[in-house]
């Protein structure tokens, strides 16, 4: 396993950690990793999300179908 994570990844987590316990929307989510404007695609969302959890651990974050994700870190 490849202990380096890319920047998004890394962002994402201290997204979480901040929310640590809360929801998270997917607006949430967009607005920390991205600039005005821009938004965070589905499948790279899902790629980030599957590589935090090989991190920390698949039953810490849950997935909230269409609304986010539920963090318990």
């Amino acid at each position: 396993y490849d202990k380096r994570l890319p920047l998004k990844v890394i962002q994402l987590l201290e997204l979480f950690i901040e929310k640590n316990g809360s929801m998270v929307t997917f607006d949430e989510i967009n607005s920390h990793l991205c600039s005005a404007g821009e938004e965070v695609s589905n499948g790279s969302l899902r790629v980030y999300i599957k590589k935090l959890r090989e991190v920390v651990g698949k039953d810490k974050i849950k997935n909230i179908k269409k609304i986010g994700y539920k963090v318990k870190l």
